[in-house]
């Protein structure tokens, strides 16, 4: 794309942004509205950018009206994609609620992660930079490097070349983040000119950077192969900052798992990054079978310990031990991304797009408290309502078919369960006064 016609899509897309914004804007109690990630950094593709945005809200009187505002917006936002099938699933906090969630430890919200933050109406919100040292700006960002991570088989079996350049390049920042290379947010072209330093001006980033302008060149196949290469490697080269080797025993070949809370079949095929013919070979059979994932054992660890704990038990019997239980650190760290407003809003109003996990929301919520009261995992959906029923009562995370349908009948009950959760893991707000960054840093 020439620059000229990058501009004008940029253009677009913040003024589609803006007309969002007002259009949310008019329902009363929203305060400001800002663009996050591609539009904010002016990097947005027609038509294969999202428009990611957070909305700010007045402080509800009580659960009652929150919910209420909630359906109000989801109902309309459910209209206006309608008009924008782009528009993703937007963030939804109340002031305080965004001071936390950028200011909280353990990776909730993340400036790097976002890339920008444009306001696109309302009164100006400054972003807090998040507390503790350097060293604690990388870990908190550990979770979205295997988010990343684990999105990225599917996306290369369905051959969606810019979705895997970009989270093979969300997966590089983390990694960069964790040398110490950068800080903070960087744009996707200053990334992959990192990269270029980093192992050469090879052909395959030209077709990155094309894809990235929305015009794919070359053989995509190759490029995607070149790709899962590329990950494969910066997972397992990943800097570790904990002294513990989460690989304690003689690692199999093939590791067969559910995942939880889909509690979907899993096949992890695992390999050395510098054996390029068994390395190929997997590959193949990561491209022509769902489920197979292509990675190393110590990668597998760290997913284990910083993205989903709870999938160690998971593990097929035979292949559970290669590995190190999790421990009540690590299983604290995920209950306390759930324990956010923000992330159940976000859950809640994903539904009916392309990223919908509504039969996942109930099940992480209700595996978190029975591991606080009881200290059990499930391993098994079955198994988890079964242990709910016997502890509780009656499983309360019905199914619904849409957002407004979410917030009527399932969001009250885990909105209960996020204070519940915040309180009993320490997720607390912070002063007021702590420091702050800039909020146009895009």
């Amino acid at each position: 794309m020439s620059a000229s016609r990058a501009d004008v899509a940029g253009r677009l897309y913040r003024g589609l942004s803006r007309a969002a914004a007002r259009g949310l804007a008019s329902l009363g109690f929203v305060r400001s509205v800002y663009a996050r990630r591609s539009v904010a950094c002016g990097e947005a593709r027609l038509p294969r950018s999202d428009l990611d945005l957070t909305v700010v809200i007045d402080p509800p009187t009580d659960l009652e009206h929150e919910v209420a505002t909630i359906r109000a917006l989801a109902r309309r936002l459910h209209a206006m994609r309608r008009l924008l099938p782009m528009l993703g699933a937007a963030e939804v906090a109340t002031p305080d609620e965004l001071d936390l969630w950028y200011r909280a430890p353990w990776f909730p919200g993340s400036l790097e992660r976002d890339r920008g933050w444009l306001r696109l109406w309302g009164e100006e919100i400054v972003l807090p930079a998040p507390e503790g040292p350097p060293a604690r700006a990388w870990r908190r960002n550990l979770p979205w490097f295997f988010w990343a991570w684990s999105s990225l088989p599917r996306w290369l079996r369905a051959r969606r070349v810019r979705t895997c350049c970009n989270l093979v390049l969300d997966m590089l920042n983390v990694a960069l983040l964790g040398e110490g290379v950068v800080r903070g947010p960087i744009r996707r072209a200053a990334l992959v000119d990192l990269w270029q330093e980093r192992i050469g001006d090879v052909a395959q980033l030209a077709q990155v950077r094309a894809a990235l302008r929305g015009r794919p060149s070359g053989r995509a196949d190759d490029l995607l192969r070149w790709l899962h290469r590329q990950s494969v490697r910066i997972a397992h080269d990943l800097p570790d900052d904990d002294a513990r080797d989460a690989v304690v025993g003689p690692v199999p070949e093939r590791v067969t798992s559910r995942v939880p809370f889909s509690y979907g079949d899993a096949t992890y095929v695992l390999v050395d990054p510098d054996d390029q013919a068994a390395l190929d070979a997997a590959i193949d059979a990561q491209h022509a079978t769902p489920g197979v994932v292509v990675t190393s054992a110590r990668t597998l660890a760290r997913y284990l310990r910083e993205r989903n704990p709870w999938q160690w038990w998971c593990i097929a019997d035979d292949a559970r031990a290669s590995f190190a239980r999790p421990d009540d650190e690590a299983v604290r760290r995920a209950i306390r991304y759930y324990a956010h407003p923000t992330a159940l809003r976000r859950l809640g109003l994903s539904i009916g797009t392309g990223v919908d996990r509504r039969d996942t929301i109930g099940p992480q919520y209700a595996q978190a408290r029975l591991w606080l009261d009881r200290g059990f995992v499930a391993s098994s959906r079955d198994e988890l309502v079964e242990a709910w029923r016997a502890t509780y009562g009656a499983w309360p995370y019905v199914d619904v078919a849409t957002s407004d349908e979410f917030f009527a009948r399932c969001y009250p009950i885990l909105r209960r369960d996020v204070d519940e959760l915040a309180r009993r893991t320490g997720v607390v707000a912070s002063a007021p006064d702590g420091p702050r960054r800039p909020a146009d840093f895009a």
